[in-house]
C-alpha cells in the first residue's frame, strides 16, 4: 500500500512515499505557515498531486491534534490562525483518499515503536528534545492519548516553581530550562557564543571546558525531568529523540547521570536512543494513516 507521508514542522514540510516499511522519494519545501491555514492546504495539494498513486496520506503536525476528528486543537505560536482547522475533513473531500492527522511526537513514538528503537515494545515513553520538549505514552502498543488527546505534554510540567517563563507563559516549565532552544540560550548568556545544538555539541567534543560545564547544568535539568517522568509512569523503556540526543556523547551523559538520580527501583528502565532520526513522524504517520484503510 502507498501512503503519502507529510512532518509539517514550523520550517518545513517534510514528505515522502511511505510502503511495505519503507520512506522513497523523500523531499521537503518551507512550511511559510505565516501565510495562513488555506496557503498551507494548497500546497499539501500541490505535494499530494506528485504522488497520483498515494491510497492513503498520513499527517504530523506540530500542534496539539484531536486525531478523531483530525482537526488542530491547539495550534503553536508558529502556526497562527491554525486552531480549530478541519484537517482531515477538508484534505479527504479533495484528494479524495483516507486521511489521518496527529501530533508530531505522537507519530514520532508511533514510528520508533514499529520500526525504530522501541520495535518490540508494547509500553514505552518517547520524549523529543529540541525547539520545545514533546513526549508521547505508549501502552499497549497503542497511543495513550488522555484527555482531549493532549497527554504526553511533559516540556509544560513545572520544573521550577516561579522560574522563568515559557513561551506558554507560564513559569519554570521543563522546556524552558531543558530545550535544546534553552541550552542555546544558556550558552549565548554563560559564554556570549551564537550557536546551534550541533555546534555546542563540537565543542563538547572538543574538550571545551566551560562549554562543557554549561551542557553539564543543562543535562542536570534534562534529568530532573526524566526523573519525575520515570518514578511517575515506570515506564520499562524510555526512548530520547531530537537532534541534539542524535549526539552519543550527549546521550550517554544524559543516561549515565540518570543512573545516579533515579530511585533504585526504577533504574531498570532502558534508556534507548532514538533511531529513526526525522523521518520518525513521517514513518509514524504513514503507519497510522494505513491503519485506517481496509
Amino acid at each position: 500500500m502507498k501512503i503519502l507521508a507529510l512532518d509539517i514542522g514550523g520550517s518545513f514540510i517534510k514528505y515522502a512515499q511511505f510502503e511495505d516499511g519503507v520512506l522513497a522519494e523523500p523531499g521537503a519545501i518551507p512550511t511559510q505557515a505565516d501565510q495562513g491555514p488555506e496557503a498551507l492546504l494548497r500546497t499539501v495539494r500541490h505535494l499530494a498531486d506528485q504522488f497520483p498513486e498515494k491510497q492513503a496520506v498520513g499527517i504530523s503536525f506540530a500542534s496539539q491534534i484531536n486525531p478523531v476528528e483530525g482537526c488542530i486543537s491547539s495550534a503553536t505560536e508558529t502556526f497562527p490562525g491554525f486552531t480549530g482547522l478541519q484537517v482531515k475533513k477538508l484534505l479527504k473531500r479533495d484528494l479524495g483518499v483516507p486521511v489521518s492527522i496527529d501530533n508530531d511526537v505522537n507519530c514520532a513514538a508511533v514510528g520508533e515503536g514499529r520500526l525504530g528503537a522501541a520495535t518490540g515494545c508494547p509500553d514505552f515513553l518517547c520524549l523529543t528534545y529540541g525547539t520545545g520538549i514533546g513526549g508521547a505514552i505508549i501502552l499497549g502498543e497503542k497511543l495513550y492519548y488522555g484527555q482531549p488527546f493532549a497527554a504526553g505534554e511533559v516540556g509544560h510540567m513545572t520544573l521550577r516553581a516561579d522560574g522563568i517563563r515559557c513561551n506558554c507563559g507560564r513559569l519554570g516549565c521543563y522546556e524552558a530550562y531543558a530545550s535544546t532552544t534553552a541550552l542555546i540560550r544558556r550558552v549565548y548568556l554563560e559564554h556570549k557564543l551564537t550557536l546551534d545544538g550541533r555546534g555546542i555539541c563540537e565543542l563538547c567534543e572538543q574538550g571545551s571546558e566551560g562549554i562543557n560545564e554549561t551542557v553539564n547544568r543543562w543535562i542536570g535539568d534534562v534529568c530532573a525531568g526524566l526523573t519525575s517522568c520515570i518514578h511517575m509512569l515506570n515506564p520499562p523503556v524510555v526512548v530520547l529523540g531530537g537532534g541534539i540526543m542524535e549526539n552519543t556523547v550527549i546521550f550517554n551523559r544524559v543516561r549515565a547521570r540518570l543512573e545516579n538520580e533515579l530511585l533504585p527501583n526504577f533504574r531498570k528502565a532502558d534508556i534507548r536512543q532514538a533511531r529513526l532520526g526525522n523521518t520518525a513522524g513521517m514513518i509514524g504517520a504513514a503507519i497510522q494513516a494505513q491503519e485506517l484503510c481496509p
